[in-house]
């Protein structure tokens, strides 16, 4: 055991094997700083970093029984092919970014572990696929589990809720949440999040695989997904917490009979409103915009293939360059195969 504080790097290790049991490493500017290292974390807390509570450069081994709380950029970050396997450990209250990182082909396995309370997201995938399987992810201030570039992180037994969004992928990110092949996605419950259970950023032309999960009702209510998703079947009851009790229902509720733009809520809003659309049986192509007074294309909500049913798109109140729109007025349009559609919104700050 060991107490480490007060330090520009509480730990640092390259190279060499690592055994870390029942330490304290906090009030460091960054906890422990390890490039391919052989790493053996056992009940230790690294905590009140001014940047990370642990950065991984390649390397392998486990962390278990862990505590990464308060630091201020990332409890653990996983970079350049870490590959560890992370067990029953916590990762909260970040104070300025998100709980655990993996970015660049780390491909974590991570088991029984807790991501709530950060100011980010609670775990956030760059070019990399981890697993996630039995965790808890809740309380974030963005989202549950955000994915960028070609990750396909696979999540299985997961409690995804009290996120902005509960998972979202973008830049070409596929994470597979639930599918009928792979046994190790899947009996998630993603419910009460406040913008939307899931959302797919990445494709308008290929469906994220989420189904097999509970969304808190059967069938899912408040349309509850942004983007092109394949939800069904999905399950009737929360997931037991084991092999078996999946109940399945086989799909959604009758597809509407036509297109639909319906009107924003709220209207007037600050900084977000939502519009519902129905797309009907047999799907199709669908651009949903924002534009100005003056017709100018102001931002894109979803364009591309998209399967019938109800949905829901979020405008946010920001350009296509991300950049905050003045107070005014602007039109959420819809235009698909002979339908074309219109609704006003009032942004007032």
């Amino acid at each position: 055991s060991c107490v480490i504080s007060n330090a520009s790097v509480g730990i640092r290790g390259n190279r060499a094997t690592v055994a870390l049991d029942d330490c304290r490493v906090y009030e460091n500017v960054i906890g422990a700083h390890l490039t391919g290292c052989a790493l053996d974390a056992t009940a230790s807390t690294f905590s009140r970093s001014d940047n990370l509570g642990m950065y991984l450069s390649g390397g392998s081994g486990t962390i278990t029984d862990c505590v990464f709380d308060g630091n201020v950029s990332a409890g653990l970050w996983c970079d350049d092919y870490a590959s560890h396997g992370i067990m029953r450990s916590s990762f909260t209250n970040t104070i300025d970014g998100s709980g655990l990182i993996c970015y660049r082909y780390s491909n974590a396995a991570i088991d029984t572990c807790t991501m709530s309370l950060n100011a980010g997201h609670g775990a956030l995938v760059h070019t990399s696929s981890p697993s996630f399987n039995a965790c808890t992810i809740t309380d974030n201030s963005l989202n549950g589990i955000l994915c960028r570039r070609l990750s396909t992180s696979t999540v299985c037994w997961t409690t995804i809720s009290g996120n902005t969004i509960g998972v979202a992928a973008e830049s070409g990110a596929f994470p597979n949440l639930g599918d009928e092949i792979n046994e190790n996605t899947g009996n998630n419950s993603i419910l009460d999040n406040l913008t939307a259970a899931v959302a797919n950023y990445s494709s308008g032309e290929f469906p994220l695989q989420i189904r097999g999960n509970w969304w808190g009702t059967a069938p899912p209510a408040g349309r509850i997904f942004i983007g092109y998703v394949r939800y069904w079947p999905y399950l009737q009851a929360p997931p037991e917490s084991g092999i078996g009790g999946r109940d399945l229902v086989e799909h959604e509720e009758p597809m509407p009979s036509m297109f639909r733009l319906g009107h924003s809520s709220p209207n007037p809003f600050n900084p977000v409103t939502s519009v519902d659309y129905d797309i009907p049986i047999g799907g199709g192509s669908v651009d949903i915009a924002v534009f100005d007074v003056a017709g100018r294309r102001i931002a894109t909500l979803y364009s591309g293939h998209h399967d019938p049913g109800t949905h829901r798109v979020t405008w946010d109140g920001r350009d296509s360059r991300g950049r905050s729109v003045a107070s005014g007025i602007y039109f959420v349009r819809l235009d698909a195969r002979e339908f074309s559609a219109s609704r006003k919104m009032v942004l007032l700050k």
